[in-house]
C-alpha cells in the first residue's frame, strides 16, 4: 500500500460509542480546522453513522466509504472503513450493548490496520466502559488494551495542550488506591518515561518537569499529608521544595540560595531581574538561578 500522498500521514480513528459524543467531536474537528492539511483520516465505522451526525448538526464535509486502503485519492475527505457493512442508525444518549460491542470491533480493526502498516497512527474516540465490557474486552480503558495488543510493558498516559503537558503517574487507578501503587522505583520509572517522551515525541531538548504533590498544597511540609515527604523525597527528589504563591504578593529585590523554577497555572506572575521585566501568564515558565537578584509580584 502507498501511504506517501504528498507525505501526508494516514490516521486511523476508532469510532468509540456511536451513541456518544465521539462522532460529533470528530466531524466538527475536521470541518472547522485545518486538519486535512496534516493528515488523511480513516474512521473505522459505517458511513451511515457519520451521515447521521452530519445531517443532525448540518456539517458540510465530504465522506466516502473506503473499499480498500489502496484506493485513497481524495485528500480533503473523511474515509470510513468497515469489514462487515450494515446500516446503523445511532440513538444519541442511549447506552446499549450493540454500541459497546461495535466500539470494540472498531478498535480492533483500527489496531489491526496499524499492525499491518495500512495506517500511520491511531486516535481513539470515547468508549463507554459500561457497555463495552465483555469476556473478550476486560480492560479498564484504551491504554491497557494497547499495552496487551502491542506487547508493551512500560507506558504513561499523557495529556497535551499548548499551555502544558501532563503525565499521569497512576493511570486508571481509583483515588483511594493511588497511595498503594506509589513507591520509589515506580515514580522513578514514570519520571524517566515522561522525560524521554518529552524529548522524543515533543522535540523538547531540555524538558523541565514539575512533580505535583498528592495532597493539597503538596502537603505543606507534612501539615496536610506526608506522602510528599515519605514518597517523593525518598525517590531522589529530596532537594525539591514545592511552593504555591498567593495572589497580590509584591516582594522587594532578594536572592535565593537555590535554583528556582516558576510556572504559572492561573493569574499573572511578574519577575524583575537586574535589567528586565518578565511577565508570566498561564502556561509560561521561567528559571531563576541561585543568588540571582530579583523581585516577585503576583496578581489574580
Amino acid at each position: 500500500m502507498k501511504k506517501d500522498i504528498n507525505k501526508k500521514i494516514i490516521i486511523g480513528f476508532s469510532i468509540g460509542d456511536y451513541n456518544s459524543i465521539g462522532p460529533e467531536i470528530f466531524l466538527k474537528s475536521f470541518s472547522s480546522t485545518n486538519l486535512f492539511k496534516n493528515c488523511i483520516p480513516i474512521i473505522f465505522c459505517e458511513e451511515s453513522i457519520l451521515d447521521y451526525y452530519k445531517k443532525k448538526f448540518k456539517i458540510n464535509i465530504k465522506i466516502k466509504a473506503l473499499e480498500n486502503f489502496d484506493s485513497i485519492k481524495d485528500q480533503k475527505c473523511i474515509y470510513t472503513f468497515s469489514s462487515k457493512r450494515k446500516e446503523i442508525i445511532p440513538k444519541p444518549g442511549e447506552i446499549n450493548k450493540d454500541a459497546g460491542n461495535y466500539a470494540i470491533k472498531s478498535l480492533n480493526e483500527c489496531s489491526n490496520a496499524l499492525v499491518e502498516n495500512k495506517i500511520d497512527g491511531i486516535v481513539t474516540l470515547p468508549i463507554s466502559k459500561i457497555n463495552s465490557q465483555s469476556k473478550k474486552f476486560k480492560f479498564p480503558g484504551h491504554t491497557e488494551f494497547f499495552l496487551e495488543k502491542f506487547h508493551i510493558k512500560e507506558n504513561m498516559m499523557i495529556m497535551y495542550s499548548k499551555l502544558m503537558i501532563v503525565g499521569f503517574v497512576s493511570g486508571h487507578v481509583p483515588f483511594n488506591s493511588v497511595k498503594s501503587v506509589l513507591d520509589k522505583k515506580y515514580i522513578e520509572k514514570k519520571f524517566k518515561i515522561f522525560a524521554g517522551s518529552l524529548k522524543r515525541d515533543f522535540n523538547i531538548k531540555n524538558p523541565k518537569v514539575a512533580i505535583l504533590g498528592l495532597n493539597p498544597h503538596a502537603g505543606e511540609d507534612g501539615l496536610l499529608g506526608d506522602e510528599e515527604i515519605k514518597i517523593i523525597t525518598n525517590s531522589g527528589y529530596s532537594n525539591i521544595s514545592l511552593k504555591e504563591i498567593e495572589p497580590n504578593v509584591n516582594t522587594d529585590f532578594h536572592i535565593h540560595n537555590f535554583d528556582a523554577y516558576a510556572g504559572v497555572v492561573k493569574g499573572k506572575f511578574i519577575i524583575h531581574t537586574k535589567n528586565k521585566e518578565h511577565v508570566l501568564e498561564p502556561g509560561d515558565s521561567l528559571s531563576v538561578n541561585a543568588k540571582q537578584l530579583h523581585s516577585e509580584k503576583t496578581s489574580s
